[in-house]
């Protein structure tokens, strides 16, 4: 709860402050933040975490628009997980499966390791909750054999995925 309180505080700040660039960097930075604590407390699916990710994600994509690359790709991950697993969590697989494309493509894209594990694992979850079993294993089997070749140190994605910050 605490968490929750002083990040909102900080963005309440510097949302009257003058927009600069590194203000921007760290409002996404802020945003993105608000939403681990969110989900531990409220939930996946709670309208709070919804409106924190939808923010940060509207934030992330008014950064792009204006040209300007955001620092860490993992904060879109997290975006995108946020929205996964909340539509997971509604059985709303149709939904799910757009987000599990758009994830996986873009932790292909940038050929970091655990982002493409979670991508396939998410996946696996979408083709499961639409009934495409077979493809849903090929998802999973790959999940499991990234994480098989070198179990990552999940400590530099704590934000990507909220089980690892318990």
């Amino acid at each position: 709860m605490e968490a929750i309180g002083q990040i909102t505080r900080a963005l309440d700040q510097v949302a009257t402050l003058p927009a600069t660039l590194a203000l921007r960097r760290e409002q996404i930075k802020l945003q993105v933040a608000l939403i681990s604590p969110l989900i531990h407390v409220r939930g996946y699916a709670a309208p709070e975490t919804k409106v924190a990710t939808e923010k940060a994600k509207f934030l992330i994509e008014e950064a792009e628009k204006l040209g300007e690359r955001v620092e860490d790709p993992l904060l879109l991950f997290t975006v995108l997980y946020g929205f996964a697993i909340a539509n997971y969590l509604r059985m709303n697989g149709d939904a799910l499966r757009a987000l599990a494309t758009q994830f996986l493509a873009l932790a292909q894209k940038q050929a970091e390791a655990v982002p493409v594990m979670i991508g396939h694992r998410v996946m696996g979850h979408a083709l499961l909750l639409t009934g495409d079993i077979l493809k849903s294993r090929a998802h999973y089997d790959e999940a499991l054999k990234l994480y098989n070749l070198r179990p990552p140190d999940l400590t530099k994605f704590q934000g990507l995925c909220a089980e690892t910050n318990s």
